[in-house]
């Protein structure tokens, strides 16, 4: 199937994201402002960042690139183009940034995403200078005669780059990368969404869907909170309710794609108890087993590993009638670090004596 291919050779496919650019000279401190993780001082670098409510709330997510002094490029949710950019326009009045602009370029820029552990082989034949190109830096570059901005990131975890450029020209690059000879010689092949997934959820990597309206400390996102950034809602004081966490589920043969968002996880050793609830969830390729983001649900300021010794180890998802034994997973079931090593495909990280400790996913 084609994440098993992504997985194991390389890929490329279409990615559909909000671009929105943020002008303005006091563009980079409205940012740290108004976002958990402090944005790029360097040009051409990126970082994740969560955009929060006066309360903490999770609205927004963003990966942020200073393309200019004061020019950032920002990339989140197709779902969400005109909230982001209302939210961020009204911020920018409310906190005094009235000189900020913000302009919506989803229409005018189309993403295409390679990954997969030969990317850097099909890339040093189509674009030698992306291999110059750090993790989570941007540069520009000609790609069989077509302008791109190449970013150095792959939301599946694996090695890869995403490709910035005219929505008008798009297609034609994407022809032409997939019938070059290069594309032939590795074996390249189009994927879509549904493999993208598969990848994501075995490296932790969340979805919008998964950080809607939480509290940013119960969000996992502690990778992405600048220790001196004052963004807005910060609350140091504040008790987590709940906490994110990946579980695994048994599901039965044929289900394995059928854990919606919103079902309840309980305890068999303590009926009627809902202790947390799933998010997105997808059948993981190289495991080849199912796995559902999520919360468990805290009390009193309590931890999740202090919640897990207390509730055993009968827990199970209620879906469609049906009830699957799940885990509290300790790590991410595939390291994302080790799959974005150069053609090498991650292992299998989290063995069942692991299962107990609640995992805090982030996206490295």
């Amino acid at each position: 199937n084609e994440a098993h291919k992504v997985a194991g050779g390389v890929g490329i496919s279409h990615s559909s994201f909000s671009k929105l650019e943020i002008h303005g000279e006091r563009a980079h401190e409205f940012l740290g402002k108004i976002g958990t993780n402090a944005p790029p001082k360097k040009l051409n670098r990126t970082r994740l960042t969560y955009l929060t409510t006066p309360s903490g709330r999770v609205v927004s997510e963003f990966s942020v690139c200073r393309e200019k002094e004061d020019l950032f490029y920002m990339v989140g949710s197709r779902d969400y183009i005109e909230f982001d950019k209302y939210w961020i326009e009204l911020q920018a009045r409310e906190l005094g940034f009235t000189e900020i602009d913000v302009v919506d370029r989803s229409s005018d820029i189309e993403i295409l995403h390679i990954a997969g552990p030969k990317t850097s082989l099909l890339m040093s034949k189509i674009a030698p200078e992306a291999e110059e190109i750090p993790f989570l830096g941007m540069k520009e570059l000609e790609i069989f005669g077509l302008p791109a901005k190449v970013f150095r990131v792959s939301f599946t975890g694996l090695a890869g780059f995403e490709l910035h450029m005219s929505s008008k020209q798009a297609a034609l690059l994407f022809k032409q990368i997939l019938e070059s000879p290069a594309a032939k010689e590795l074996e390249l092949i189009p994927f879509g969404s549904m493999a993208v997934n598969s990848l994501r959820t075995e490296v932790g990597f969340k979805l919008r869907g998964d950080l809607d309206y939480v509290h940013y400390s119960e969000a996992g996102i502690e990778p992405f909170i600048g220790k001196k950034n004052k963004f807005l809602g910060r609350d140091e004081k504040y008790v987590p309710q709940k906490r994110a966490v990946i579980f695994r589920v048994h599901a039965g043969t044929g289900w394995e794609w059928s854990i919606p968002s919103d079902c309840p996880i309980l305890s068999n050793d303590h009926p009627g108890k809902i202790i947390g609830y799933t998010t997105t969830s997808a059948k993981g390729q190289r495991t080849g087993e199912t796995f559902a983001m999520g919360y468990l649900l805290l009390e009193d300021g309590a931890s999740p590993e202090s919640v897990l010794n207390s509730l055993g180890d009968n827990l199970y998802v209620l879906a469609y009638g049906n009830e699957w034994k799940v885990e509290v997973l300790s790590q991410p079931p595939v390291l994302a670090s080790e799959s974005r090593k150069a053609g090498v495909v991650a292992s299998v990280a989290v063995e069942e004596k692991d299962a107990k400790t609640a995992y805090i996913p982030g996206q490295p």
